[in-house]
């Protein structure tokens, strides 16, 4: 068992290009990514058969939480290099709300969805 002590916790350090040009994603950042896929075939799947120009406000209310969460831990990883266990930490508990997000996303516009 591996032991965590102070030194493995370390600030974010600004990623520059110079520094490393060709960074390749991590597999927990490629499952982060996965999470989401699901949660956008949710939203996919529940348009499947069509809308129509009044449920585009209701179809953005359901992307714009999802596709916000995505965006902003995809900058935070690409402007940051903190692959540490914290991070690391974070990023699996981040995953479970957005876990929730793609299983509420079917009833999500009903009345008394409890999501």
């Amino acid at each position: 068992m591996r032991v965590i002590h102070p030194g493995h916790l370390k600030p974010p350090t600004l990623r520059t290009n110079a520094a490393e040009p060709h960074r390749k994603a991590t597999w927990l950042e490629l499952f982060y990514d996965l999470v989401f896929v699901g949660a956008i075939a949710q939203l996919a799947t529940r348009y499947a058969d069509g809308f129509s120009v009044a449920e585009i406000p209701g179809f953005l209310m359901l992307l714009v939480p999802v596709w916000w969460a995505w965006v902003g831990q995809t900058f935070y990883l690409t402007r940051f290099d903190s692959d540490d266990i914290a991070q690391r930490l974070f990023t699996l508990v981040q995953m479970v709300p957005v876990a929730a997000m793609a299983a509420f996303i079917p009833t999500g516009l009903e009345g008394g969805a409890t999501g």
